[in-house]
């Protein structure tokens, strides 16, 4: 079976943000379209791959949290859009499991949820009980942390039990950080909003190093697919600014400009890439073949 790509969607610029969310996003529970056609030829993924390799390349994707909804948005373009009522409340930090890109949220009750990133429901995981889980982020290997006064300082959660175990609470800075990333190679960077200071933390005992003086009011960290560290700052009372952050240089430089502003942000790591969707079609064709 061979499908066909309509000429309205032939321009790659032009091409639905929804039907890119669903053949390459993959949220869980759901296919993209190219897994679900089995019998589909390489034909397929090469056009595919043709048609949307501008688009995957050049727009910068993510979600922030709205009080009790995520809001899917392209940073490239600064559209977004409201993926829907929750059925929870109070939404504050979150971030993308690396192993499937799941997406996790933490509320102002301590509760930790999955949020279905097609319909915006989310899902109770677990309850810790801790009211201060304002910045939270995943490392490489799926282990969940927090960083903030609230939590003790720096604390690992357990997604199962909801039990925080403390790993520090001796740096100052703990008491007033405001945004927190850990990127691919579980490095950690945080930032202090007294002082306005930018810190790498050791993740295994929560020790910090001063990298030194970088002013402005962010509101979260995140890191992008290929290592840049942003930032997200309120702009006006409802909208933001994402900005990349140099962590030799200690300076930022302004993204694209103003987008819906809420809580938190979790950038798209490019799950379900153009290169696996390619092998992804070699192994396919090959079954067929067999």
């Amino acid at each position: 079976m061979v499908f066909e790509i309509q000429e309205s969607i032939s321009p790659a610029r032009e091409i639905d943000s929804w039907f890119l969310h669903r053949v390459f996003y993959c949220p869980k529970g759901q296919k993209g379209w190219w897994m679900m056609n089995r019998k589909s030829t390489i034909v397929w993924v090469l056009v595919l791959v043709l048609a949307t390799a501008g688009v995957a390349q050049a727009d910068l994707m993510g979600y922030v949290a709205g009080d009790s909804q995520v809001i899917s948005v392209n940073f490239t373009t600064l559209e977004s859009v409201n993926l829907g009522p929750s059925g929870a409340q109070g939404f504050r930090s979150l971030d993308l499991l690396p192993s499937n890109n799941d997406l996790y949220v933490t509320t102002s009750g301590g509760g930790i949820y999955e949020v279905d990133t097609v319909s915006g429901l989310a899902n109770e995981v677990v309850n810790t009980g801790n009211t201060g889980l304002d910045n939270i982020s995943f490392n490489a290997s799926g282990q969940l942390f927090a960083a903030g006064n609230l939590v003790g300082g720096l604390a690992s959660i357990n997604l199962n039990t909801g039990v925080l175990t403390t790993i520090n609470t001796s740096p100052w800075f703990y008491t007033s950080v405001s945004a927190f990333a850990i990127d691919s190679t579980n490095t950690a960077i945080a930032w202090d909003s007294s002082a306005q200071w930018l810190f790498e933390v050791d993740m295994s005992d929560g020790n910090t190093t001063s990298l030194g003086f970088l002013s402005g009011s962010f509101e979260a960290f995140d890191f992008g697919p290929d290592g840049t560290l942003y930032a997200m700052e309120q702009f006006t009372a409802t909208t933001g600014h994402l900005y990349s952050i140099d962590i030799n240089t200690l300076s930022r430089s302004d993204y694209f400009g103003e987008f819906q502003y809420e809580n938190g942000l979790a950038i798209v790591p490019e799950p379900c890439t153009l290169f696996l969707l390619g092998l992804g079609g070699l192994g396919l064709l090959r079954k067929r073949r067999a």
